[in-house]
Parts: C-alpha cells; structure tokens; sequence
C-alpha cells in the first residue's frame, strides 16, 4: 500500500508542476495502457485501489489549476462547451448516485457518463502554449503504435501469457485452443485480439478512434518523409488491428465516421478516394491471409454468431423493461461488467443508460452528445483557426451516437474518456491548426 501511495503521489506532483497541457498529453499517452500496467505491478506492489486511481487523480489535479485559472480570469469559459446540459445532467447523475442500490456498481458508471464530461471540460479548456496540433498528434501516434504491436505481439507469440497476466485464463486443450474465463475473449472459437485493454472491443473502440483521425491526418495534409513513415505505420498496424478484434461494432463506427469525414467535411475526391483504396486493400490482404476473418464476417451477417443473433431480441426486451419503469432502475444496476445481479442485460448502449438513468435523463445524455457534435461543426465552420481534431470530431460523436443504438460497448469508460478528450480538444481555441501538420 506505502508503494502504491508513492507512485500515485510522484504522479499526482508531476501533474502539479507540469503545465496542463504537458500533463494533458502525458495521461492521454498512458490511458491505453492503464489495464496493462495495473496488471503488472500490482504483484510488485500489492493489490489495491490506491494507484489504480492515478489517471483520475492527475486529471483532477489538472482540472482544479483550470478552475483556478477560470476564477481569476486567466482563462474564459469555452463558449462551445454545453455547460447548461451537462450541469443539469451532473444534478440528475448525484441525485441518482445517492439512490443507487450498490455503490460499488453505481462508481462505475458515475465514471463512464459523468467523469467522462469533466475530462471533455478539462481538455476544452486546457491552456496550450507549448504544444502544437503536431506534438499532440505525434504523442498519442506513439502510444497507439505501442498499443498495436503489444497488440500482435499478444495475438501471435504471447497469447496464453497475457491471459494468465489478465486473470481470464481458465485451461489450454489438446489442440492448443486456450478457453477463457469471459466470452468476450473469443467469437466462433477464434482468438481476438486484446493487447493491452482489458478485452477486444475496448481494443477495437480505441483503434477505431485513432485510426480515423490519423486516416484524415494522412490522407489530407502533405507531410515530409519521416512523418509519412510514421503516419503509414500506424495506418498499417491500425487497420490490422481493428479487423483482428472482430470487433463489428468497431468497424462500423470506423467505416460510417470516416464517410463522413471524408465524404462530408473533406469533400474533395482524390482524399476520398486514397482512403478507400487504403480500406479496400487492407480488407483484401486480411481476408487473403486470414481465413478466420471470412466466417466471422458471414457468422455475423447470418446470426450465426451468438452476440449478433441476440442483439435484435434483446433490443425488444430492453425495451420493454424500460417502458415499464421509466425512471429507471437505478445507477450501476444494468451495468454490463458487473458480477452483482441486474435488473437486465442489454446489448444496447442507450437502453443500458435508460435503464439507469430513466428515460428523460437518458435523453439528455444523447443530447448532451448531439449538441457537442454540433457545437463542433459549428466551431469548424465559423472559427479562423481550427485543428484536426476539429474536422474528425463532429463526424465521430454522431457516428457513436448511432452506433450506441446497436452496440454496449461504447460505455466502456477507457474509451468515453478518449472519446471526450478529442472532442475536448476539438473546441479548444488555443490548439490551432498553425503547425499541426506532421
């Protein structure tokens, strides 16, 4: 425990001393890997709840320097920023706490839908004077290219190794077919890739983001050779990547955003088409020399596969459950991860967040996410100066938005903090596109 509250406070001081920004890109570099680095050093330094809490913690030191920052007006408050929704949704989101069955529970998704926006606040109001559009982007370029090849280095050589690491393995058979202790590890008896997330859709939700916002990076800004090199590699071990965590959800919201990225806001035909023949060409290779990926595809399509065969019948009940209570059943207990009993299960994003939140809260959560979509594209049309993350953003939101009424697996709350940290620094004035090329 005295180990854990070192590293947690060496922490907590390096966010202290930093400027914000440094700090900002120092968590958004280390996220991906939070899952991994619990895993290895709790045995080293004893399990426990103490340094779990270190990307909250530098975060919430962060976000106090900003408040200060905004009392004595150092800095102004983001005018694209949905203040007036989000205040009311955090009053509906306490209350709601105060009344939740299991605390425990109720945390979990207190940090997915509530943390989440005060990372969307800190991120949209983080002062930005040292680092531009560039050094962001190659910072988060790096850590998703560790990402992807501890991903394959997991997926091909260390398979087992990371399971037991994990706490999901359960018994390797005569075939070598390893089984798992969680469903979600496995589809039509096939590995998925995990990598350093704690599953494979939490891997394919990440890869998904980066890879379309690298995608526009590349394909619609001129760059010298090295940052071609670089941004190619990510492009290739993405894109492998994704498809490997048979991920559908994942590759839906890759496939319908980046259309409207490139279809919507780029609007010019030869980016278009560059990224399609990029698209094309990886599904090609994939499928030549994975032959795995042809009978997920069609398990998927036919309802073969288990989780896609529910999705329409779970819809249904959901659904119904909700009408019946319609205030909800209450914070954490339709939570998809937990191991205490729920009111439900639902493979639907919105009705697990109706489920709890109730109907009218509910709403105002997806609202929350229409108005910054809009309040992204707003800033995109009318601003002088934007970034890249500002033509990316807007389309991704609304795009998960959908994807939420088809998929859980948005609630993931590694994913909702990097989802609202691109959209923070989407609106964020001060991260403007002098100098983001790479």
């Amino acid at each position: 425990m005295i180990i854990q509250l070192i590293l947690l406070l060496v922490l907590v001081a390096v966010a202290f001393f930093l400027e914000e920004e440094k700090a900002m890109l120092l968590v958004l570099m280390l996220l991906p890997f939070n899952f991994l680095l619990k895993s290895v050093l709790y045995p080293i330094i004893g399990n426990g709840n103490v340094f779990g809490v270190w990307k909250e913690a530098m975060l919430g030191v962060i976000f106090l320097k900003i408040v200060y920052k905004l009392f004595t007006k150092k800095i102004s408050l983001n005018k694209y920023f949905p203040k007036w929704s989000i205040a009311v949704f955090f009053v509906g989101l306490c209350f709601l706490f105060v009344r939740a069955p299991i605390k425990s529970d109720a945390i979990i998704s207190l940090k997915s839908l509530g943390y989440s926006l005060v990372v969307f606040f800190i991120f949209a109001h983080t002062p930005i004077r040292f680092l531009s559009n560039r050094k962001i982007s190659e910072g988060i370029g790096i850590s998703a290219l560790a990402v992807f090849f501890i991903a394959h280095i997991e997926q091909f050589f260390l398979t087992r190794q990371f399971a037991e690491l994990y706490h999901v393995f359960k018994e390797q058979l005569p075939n070598g077919r390893l089984l798992y202790t969680e469903s979600a590890y496995t589809i039509l008896a096939r590995n998925r890739m995990f990598g350093p997330m704690v599953g494979p859709n939490e891997l394919g939700m990440y890869t998904s983001l980066v890879l379309v916002y690298f995608s526009y990076l590349f394909f619609t800004q001129k760059h010298d050779l090295r940052s071609r090199i670089f941004l190619l590699a990510i492009l290739i071990l993405g894109i492998s990547t994704l498809i490997q965590t048979y991920s559908r959800a994942s590759w839906a919201i890759f496939l319908m955003s980046s259309f409207f990225v490139f279809v919507v806001g780029v609007r010019k035909w030869r980016p278009i088409l560059r990224f399609g023949v990029y698209v094309i060409v990886s599904v090609a290779v994939m499928v030549a020399i994975n032959k795995d990926l042809r009978i997920i595809f069609m398990g998927s399509v036919t309802g073969q596969e288990a989780s896609a065969g529910a999705r329409v019948e779970t819809f249904a009940q959901s659904g119904e459950k909700i009408y019946n209570k319609p205030l909800g059943y209450g914070l954490g207990t339709i939570q998809y991860s937990t191991h205490n009993t729920r009111s439900f299960n639902t493979e639907i994003f919105w009705w697990l967040v109706a489920g709890e939140l109730g109907i009218v809260f509910g709403i105002i959560l997806i609202l929350i996410y229409l108005i910054s979509s809009f309040n992204i594209f707003h800033y995109w049309q009318r601003a002088m100066y934007t970034n890249a993350f500002t033509s990316v953003m807007p389309f991704y939101l609304f795009t998960v938005v959908v994807a939420g009424w088809a998929s859980v697996i948005v609630f993931d709350p590694t994913f909702q903090e990097y989802l609202w940290s691109f959209s923070g620094l989407a609106i964020n004035p001060l991260l403007t596109k002098s100098d983001y090329e790479l």
